[in-house]
């Protein structure tokens, strides 16, 4: 049975083409990061679909074009 999990998604842009990914899962002991980097934006957008909704996907890759967090 799957359960829901909170969880922490930072996402930076370091180039035009790469983006720095940090995933944190708040109900882990000790707060574990894992990081990727993603190149592209269809790969984040791939990677975005396994964890957010459609209607947030666009909105985090907007803010994410903008430089925000």
């Amino acid at each position: 049975m799957e359960r829901s999990v909170a969880a922490e998604l930072s996402i930076a842009r370091e180039t035009s083409t790469t983006y720095h990914v940090l995933y944190r899962r708040r109900s882990e002991p000790g707060g574990a990061v894992t990081p990727w980097c993603l190149h592209g934006r269809d790969t984040l957008q791939i990677f975005l679909q396994q964890c957010e909704s459609a209607g947030n996907m666009d909105r985090i890759l907007t803010r994410v074009e903008a430089g925000l967090r």
